[in-house]
């Protein structure tokens, strides 16, 4: 399962061209618990994409855009939710929307 979502955010960010500069890299640890894909933008964006599984995503980048932190890391709990924030932020530039993705740490727990 790992692999496959890997694979589909792969595919979005060639599609997006988020793949400026040195392409999107995919590797993995070598103890097997995650897959990492390389994204960036030349002069204003580098990051990468940690699948460790369907509801652990963790998308960590370092931007010129203003409107977001400089310096992040964000985990997302589903794949659609780590790429509705890539699209937001990196492809829209609508970074208020970005910010409102959910994401582990913005989302309301409901005892």
């Amino acid at each position: 399962m790992r692999t496959q979502i890997t694979d589909r955010i792969k595919k979005f960010l060639n599609a997006n061209k988020l793949n400026e500069v040195y392409g999107v890299i995919q590797t993995g640890d070598e103890s097997g618990r995650f897959e990492e894909l390389t994204f960036c933008k030349a002069r204003v964006l580098d990051g990468t994409v940690k699948v460790y599984g369907p509801k652990f995503i963790l998308v960590k980048y370092t931007t010129a855009y203003r409107s977001l932190p400089h310096n992040d890391s964000v985990v997302f709990t589903s794949e659609k939710d780590a790429i509705r924030f890539l699209k937001s932020a990196f492809v829209d530039l609508n970074f208020d929307a970005a910010l409102q993705v959910p994401h582990k740490g913005n989302q309301t727990v409901e005892y």
